[in-house]
């Protein structure tokens, strides 16, 4: 297993609207891109859409009633994008992430999803990526220490109303950063690798496993088992009191870029960014 630094560069900010914060999730296509910030009662959200990657947003789309909750876990696929939702269980105190995503159709946002149906999953889930043809890779509760996983194809019934995942495989990982603290994944089918951010308790030094769906593995609960390959180190602890990455995509060039919820030292105002890893290509 190969230990890397990664160095970030800035590619521009993620002001907040709508009184959003929290810079959850992200999501790119060719060179067009999404991100997701949640309001901090999780009640609403903003959707930015950025024409291309590198240029500030031109559009925002609200979210309302809790519908995404904390807003963690977006992909683009194809025709279509899917979004985690968390929501508040009206029997608890707290919100939960939902047995279900929701499917839009690419390029069709609108305020509050209105166009959106409901994929029911057979595990809760705030972390998706888009496998190859209607197919999503999701990431459930973990076993026994272990990072769990289902790939899944995307079924939808006859009146096109819902639809549901249907788990084709499951597979584990083993969580060789030592954190607990788990972010939204990506696949890349170019090199078969699936992407796993994870941050530590003081949300300043994040580490991102790489690991080949190709590679070698063990067997587990008669599933497949991964180390990860690689594991890239962010540590931002000298500059930045927060410094968490949420989500992250590999671009056209093969650098990582992601979204991150961002402290400077010295400050409590936030300073949410899309960054790039400039030092490392896929």
């Amino acid at each position: 297993m190969a230990n890397k630094k990664g160095d970030t560069t800035r590619i521009q900010a993620v002001p907040d609207v709508n009184k959003c914060t929290n810079l959850g999730c992200y999501s790119m296509k060719e060179r067009e891109a999404y991100a997701v910030k949640t309001r901090k009662d999780q009640m609403l959200s903003t959707i930015y859409y950025f024409p291309d990657f590198q240029k500030p947003y031109t559009k925002t789309f609200k979210v309302e009633k809790g519908a995404l909750g904390h807003g963690n876990g977006m992909c683009c696929a194809e025709k279509y994008m899917f979004f985690g939702c968390w929501v508040k269980d009206p029997d608890k105190s707290g919100r939960e992430q939902q047995n279900y995503l929701i499917r839009v159709k690419y390029g069709k946002l609108t305020d509050n999803l209105t166009n959106g149906i409901k994929i029911s999953v057979p595990e809760a889930t705030g972390a998706i990526a888009f496998y190859k043809k209607s197919h999503l890779i999701i990431k459930v509760k973990p076993r026994n220490g272990y990072l769990t996983f289902m790939m899944g194809k995307i079924l939808i019934n006859e009146n096109g109303t819902a639809g549901r995942f249907d788990t084709l495989w499951t597979f584990y990982v083993k969580n060789t950063t030592g954190f607990s603290r788990g972010q939204d994944i990506y696949y890349d089918a170019q090199t078969d690798c699936l992407f796993i951010p994870q941050c530590n308790d003081h949300n300043n030094v994040n580490k991102i496993m790489v690991v080949n769906l190709s590679g070698e593995s063990e067997t587990y609960k008669g599933n497949k088992l991964y180390t990860p390959q690689d594991i890239i180190t962010v540590d931002k602890r000298k500059d930045y009191s927060k410094y968490e990455i949420e989500s992250l995509v590999i671009a056209p060039k093969r650098h990582i870029v992601m979204v991150a919820n961002i402290v400077p030292k010295g400050t409590i105002t936030a300073d949410d960014a899309v960054e790039r890893i400039s030092n490392l290509k896929f």
